[in-house]
């Protein structure tokens, strides 16, 4: 943990607290602290610094610590080791931290969730904004085996992490293929998965970005309107348990999905997708179908009758899809 993570979880209390104590307390001397709070305006995070050396963190949000994560782990039963968590201050992007790192590191269930993402990014590239220490920006990383077809393992995650949200009160939310999270037509999240080809496995990395502020945001789709989860819940939300829930509930979906494959995933996508039996454009700009969605394949792969009665199979996830009003 940095010593800038170290200070904002002294300060998240929202209550007073004297330099010289934070000083003593995380050793640091006062040029330090300085410095530290010199650095807090780039993460759009501003404290209270009063003319009796008392600082005020008004508003605070939750920060990540990883041994509260594991302990939430450890609580529900997942064996994760808590060295597998990694919890940054910021990192250009979570997915590319875990794919490009050791790979005596990269083992199944390795995790790193970073406070600022600058860089990050969501589907063909477009830039994923997240809003400092207070949006969820995790990545999960496993291991398959190279002759397991993985098919559908983006919509798998979406309705994994659907499924813990809706535990957390957030009714009315679907999934839009192949992997935004959508409450009432305001984007919540979405996933983007990775992956690196070994000579015997692929390290594939889940990752997940989700609006948790309810502040304005420039968004990856500029047209689409989005939505906080602090919105939805109205109250404040504890990010550590949150990622822990995520991070426990796809150890166990990759467990099941590298035994038996997308199939039963298949057969519960009607109950999240945002878009069955609507009209949609479908398509890349520049040769787009207009039609109503039928479902998925056994491979993930959107289907699309247009008014011929011809189906259409969508499964790059270059496309954008839009609903027709």
């Amino acid at each position: 943990m940095s010593r800038q993570q170290q200070l904002l979880r002294l300060l998240a209390d929202g209550g007073p607290h004297a330099e010289p104590e934070l000083c003593q307390v995380l050793g640091l001397s006062a040029g330090d602290l300085v410095d530290i709070l010199a650095e807090l305006p780039r993460f759009d995070l501003h404290i209270e610094r009063r003319v009796d050396a008392v600082l005020r963190w008004h508003n605070p949000t939750t920060v990540l610590h990883g041994d509260t994560i594991a302990q939430y782990l450890q609580a529900s039963g997942c064996e994760i080791n808590c060295r597998q968590i990694n919890v940054v201050t910021e990192v250009d992007s979570t997915n590319s931290f875990l794919l490009e790192s050791d790979r005596k590191f990269f083992v199944n269930g390795c995790v790193c969730t970073a406070e600022a993402q600058p860089l990050g990014r969501g589907r063909r590239g477009r830039p994923w904004v997240a809003v400092p220490y207070q949006d969820i920006m995790l990545s999960i990383g496993w291991r398959f085996d190279r002759s397991r077809p993985l098919s559908g393992l983006s919509l798998a995650v979406g309705m994994t992490v659907a499924d813990v949200l809706r535990r957390y009160g957030v009714e009315e939310l679907g999934v839009k293929w192949p992997n935004d999270l959508v409450w009432q037509q305001r984007k919540l999240g979405g996933i983007l998965i990775d992956s690196r080809a070994g000579q015997h496995d692929l390290r594939l990395v889940a990752g997940i970005g989700l609006n948790v502020a309810s502040e304005r945001r420039l968004s990856d789709t500029p047209s689409q309107a989005w939505v906080g989860l602090a919105e939805i819940l109205d109250n404040n939300v504890d990010r550590n348990r949150l990622v822990a829930d995520f991070i426990g509930t796809l150890h166990s979906m990759f467990i099941e999905f590298a035994r038996v494959g997308f199939g039963p995933w298949q057969r519960r996508w009607e109950d999240y997708c945002v878009a069955q039996g609507k009209t949609v454009c479908i398509g890349d700009g520049t040769s787009d179908i207009i039609g109503i969605v039928q479902g998925i394949d056994s491979e993930g792969a959107l289907l699309v009758c247009d008014a011929t009665g011809a189906t259409h199979r969508f499964l790059n996830a270059e496309v954008t899809l839009r609903l027709q009003s």
